[in-house]
């Protein structure tokens, strides 16, 4: 064999190995046990976009569809890492009641281990390119759920525990962006109904998460979901007094009385936040009106017949001044 067909051979040789090695560092996480980090399935440069959206319903006006609009629209914003409110689908396309084997995402591919990973998540989440999903508990046929691009170690599930009366969860994950830098997320749901069992929710979940003695010394921290408050209601006031900052605010110099959903982050993560904003492509085609501040306002249509929240997206970037 001459010199060069040696050296081609080595060459091919070598990607071969370096393609089985990438492949057999993915894995999906479920269960609590720890995340034993290897090589992410995408390439970490700095820079990551986080959505959180409560799709109402598990995007039930998208079903039948084969949940074709949803996928594209969150293709077109690209997300990091995905937080899902209501990720499960009640209803079908009259708006009758599914039974409960049909309640996850897409309908007909439904795993019976309600506490681990429904098989369509995991196969609605590879159409927007994130190999790894979570779900919460499933309490109240409203579970949370998170996808990611990156690895996801389960911290904990939060259900109901210590006499709190938890009704649609929250999970706490941290992500591993590299092997040296990693987040904590936080994706909750809060009570529609009791504002008294929303400070409760809250303060059980601070306690497990950014305010345990465990993690004192843990600086990067976002918690986001559909918090059921509006900014000025002392609620909010009272999650903005345990290190976190509001960042929509923060970004966009003001706040209005109607948002409750939200991206909160440590002062850690507001350094390094280039962009918090609420996308409007998904309705682009319906009938929206806006307001005096650049606000949607829901005419009946449009966004609403997908979902009656808008979602809402951070973007960082770690090394730029």
């Amino acid at each position: 064999m001459n010199s060069k067909l040696m050296q081609f051979s080595a060459i091919v040789c070598m990607a071969i190995a370096l393609m089985l090695t990438t492949s057999c560092s993915i894995k999906t996480v479920s269960g609590n046990t720890p995340l034993e980090v290897e090589t992410p399935s995408a390439q970490f440069l700095g820079d990551f976009k986080v959505l959180s959206w409560n799709i109402q319903d598990g995007m039930w006006a998208d079903q039948y569809n084969n949940y074709d609009n949803f996928v594209a629209y969150v293709n077109e914003i690209n997300p990091d890492v995905f937080c899902v409110q209501e990720a499960a689908s009640h209803f079908d396309e009259d708006s009758g009641t599914l039974s409960h084997s049909k309640r996850y995402l897409p309908h007909n591919r439904q795993k019976n281990d309600k506490n681990q990973n429904p098989d369509g998540w995991i196969a609605l989440a590879e159409r927007w390119g994130h190999q790894y999903v979570v779900m919460g508990d499933y309490l109240d046929n409203y579970p949370v759920v998170i996808t990611s691009k990156y690895p996801i170690e389960l911290v904990k599930r939060l259900g109901d525990n210590d006499g709190v009366n938890v009704s649609h969860g929250a999970i706490h994950v941290k992500i591993h962006f590299s092997e040296n830098y990693y987040v904590h997320f936080v994706n909750l749901h809060l009570n529609p109904h009791d504002v008294n069992n929303r400070f409760a929710e809250v303060a059980y979940y601070l306690s497990y998460t950014i305010n345990s003695e465990k993690y004192y010394t843990e600086k990067n921290w976002l918690m986001m979901g559909d918090f059921n408050n509006s900014v000025q209601s002392p609620l909010c006031q009272e999650i903005r007094k345990n290190s976190y900052i509001d960042l929509w605010a923060e970004m966009n110099n003001y706040t209005y009385d109607s948002r409750i959903d939200f991206i909160y982050g440590t002062d850690a993560m507001r350094k390094s936040l280039k962009a918090c904003y609420m996308p409007m492509d998904f309705a682009r085609q319906e009938h929206l009106t806006t307001s005096v501040n650049g606000v949607a306002l829901n005419s009946g249509h449009g966004l609403w017949r997908y979902s009656d929240h808008y979602p809402v997206v951070a973007e960082f970037s770690l090394y730029d001044e």
